[in-house]
């Protein structure tokens, strides 16, 4: 597993996360979706959801080095399975529920469209002679990290940062998510 930092301490780029056995296994609980809960936006587009209760070490890997960042212990969330369809967008949102410290999802299957990955947003004051402008303007800067099998990311603070698909699934979008939260036991606000 090798980890990037795209926004020091908020986005980092995690790639080859999975063993070739693991990624097929994973893989391979795509064929059941059918019996998977369905989950449709507004304008009627679907995602098949389902828990994975598959025992993944990368995984763990994962939580011990969020831990030694952040110097505390996390607790994951139940670890899901996403298949989403053709035009299924993930708009900008910011995170609302206090059990969603740190998000981490990896991508399972390829796609020649990139640009399906998850894009994160950081905000900082405009400068005007080295100080935040009067106004109060604020400039927006992008992240995102490519759409690729055995890639994905881990973003801390999701409830402050915006995040989201900025481009619609053209063919299909297969991933594993895991959340971490700081509190032992969940909060009942998802």
């Amino acid at each position: 597993m090798q980890l990037e930092e795209i926004v020091p301490d908020l986005f980092y780029r995690v790639t080859d996360v999975f063993d070739k056995s693991t990624l097929t296994l994973l893989q391979a609980q795509y064929w059941n979706k059918h019996t998977w809960r369905e989950l449709y936006q507004a304008n009627g587009i679907l995602r098949h959801e389902s828990h994975c209760d598959l025992e993944l070490s990368s995984l763990l890997e994962i939580q011990k080095w969020i831990e030694n960042k952040l110097s505390i212990q996390v607790y994951p969330n139940s670890t899901q399975l996403w298949y989403d369809y053709p035009e299924y967008i993930n708009h900008m949102h910011i995170d609302g529920s206090p059990n969603l410290y740190v998000n981490c999802q990896i991508y399972l299957i390829d796609s020649e469209n990139k640009d399906q990955g998850t894009h994160f947003r950081v905000s900082e004051p405009l400068l005007f002679n080295g100080k935040p402008r009067e106004d109060g303007l604020m400039e927006h800067t992008w992240y995102s990290v490519p759409y690729e099998v055995n890639t994905g990311y881990i973003m801390f603070k999701p409830t402050e940062y915006t995040h989201g698909t900025k481009y619609p699934v053209t063919d299909q979008r297969m991933s594993l998510y895991q959340s971490y939260r700081i509190t032992k036991e969940p909060s009942p606000i998802w």
